[in-house]
């Protein structure tokens, strides 16, 4: 009966330990799709690597299973899938198997990655560019042109901390000084009460301190447009790298009627 097998792989899925998972793998080519999703799931749920020939062949199942194989994939992060996954990647119809195998080459996260993911960018649609350049720059290897920068920028802006500190990655790799308006309004608008203020405080002033930002903050301050915070935080970023261009423009704020800035 295919529902007690796919129960009895379900529960492998969640004890994980105390079976010989060797005797699933024959269950990736059982005659119903949800018993097959199963076996994958069973075999990355308990880490066992030896089954991972036998899920590459898997890729070219049908979706659902392959979505699950996928998952096991990521979860063994078997580098030797890539090329498979990368293949899968050209010729899917599938938005949801597309998506799912950008995400398992992000997790699987070596360098081989790379070929695959930049072969597919030119046809993704934006929300997979974001999810390419986002597991792109876990590993340090970016692309260097407008798009991508562009990419970064909505990333930095829209995206979730998690995903700021990641394109703050990202910026620095490509010394995207068109970020440095946006980090400095990022450190203006956080709250100063919140437990963990200094450390984004910190992580933005180092994006800073890297990457080519001196000519950009004294002229963000010069035009004079920024709220306070964010201005105190470019005169101490400015003040972190002894920045002798500044001198001018920190001395015409010495006059500035607010005795903090002073």
């Amino acid at each position: 009966d295919p529902d007690i097998r796919k129960f009895a792989l379900d529960l492998i899925a969640n004890i994980k330990e105390g079976f010989n998972i060797s005797y699933v793998i024959p269950l990736l080519k059982d005659s119903n799709p949800n018993v097959r999703a199963a076996a994958a799931r069973a075999i990355g749920e308990t880490h066992y690597k030896e089954a991972t020939p036998a899920l590459i062949e898997r890729l070219q199942d049908e979706e659902w299973v392959v979505f699950y194989v996928l998952r096991a994939l990521a979860t063994l992060k078997a580098e030797e899938a890539v090329d498979s996954i990368g293949e899968l990647l050209l010729t899917t119809d599938s938005l949801l198997i597309k998506a799912e195998a950008i995400e398992t080459l992000g997790i699987i996260g070596s360098e081989k990655i790379i070929d695959p993911l930049l072969k597919y960018f030119p046809m993704a649609n934006r929300d997979e560019k974001k999810e390419i350049i986002k597991s792109l720059t876990r590993i340090g290897i970016i692309p260097q042109n407008t798009e991508v920068k562009d990419i970064l920028l909505s990333i930095f802006k829209e995206g979730e901390w998690e995903d700021k500190v990641l394109a703050l990655k990202g910026i620095e790799i490509t010394n995207l000084t068109d970020a440095i308006p946006l980090i400095v309004e990022e450190a203006g608008a956080l709250d100063p009460s919140c437990f963990d203020y200094d450390e984004k405080i910190s992580i933005l002033q180092d994006t800073l301190l890297k990457i080519n930002s001196e000519d950009e903050l004294i002229f963000l301050l010069e035009k004079d447009k920024l709220k306070y915070r964010a201005k105190a935080f470019s005169i101490r970023t400015l003040g972190m790298m002894k920045s002798k261009k500044a001198v001018p423009i920190l001395l015409k704020l010495l006059e500035d009627i607010k005795r903090d800035i002073r």
